[in-house]
């Protein structure tokens, strides 16, 4: 199976995409009324989570955002804004940034996509 997708009104609900191995490649959900994204999820091909998306706030669209390093630790977190003008996501306030043994190496603070200010520790 390449793919599980769920319509409603001609358009996507949700979607699960997989690896020729069968592990989960991405997951998506949508609301029932199509305006937004619910939740994305990224999977590394030995399926550990590479990266989760959820909406934090709706009526801004404002999404919580954690990476991870395949080894299961953090990676960054932050929280990002959707963008309909590019139908991507922009990083939005405080980012934190991890080594892949989960010591907190930097934090970056983001004004629409930009970087305003950043600290190493």
């Amino acid at each position: 199976l390449k793919s599980k997708i769920q319509y409603l009104k001609g358009q996507i609900l949700s979607e699960v995409d997989y690896y020729p191995t069968g592990k989960v490649k991405f997951t998506e959900e949508y609301d029932k009324s199509l305006e937004w994204l619910n939740s994305k999820q990224f999977f590394f091909f030995n399926g550990n989570i590479q990266r989760i998306i959820e909406l934090e706030n709706k009526r801004n669209l404002i999404y919580d955002s954690k990476e991870y390093w395949n080894n299961g630790n953090v990676k960054e977190e932050g929280y990002m804004i959707y963008n309909n003008a590019t139908h991507g996501f922009i990083k939005n306030g405080t980012w934190t940034v991890f080594n892949a043994d989960g010591k907190k190496i930097m934090e970056e603070e983001y004004i629409k996509g930009k970087v305003n200010n950043s600290r190493t520790f």
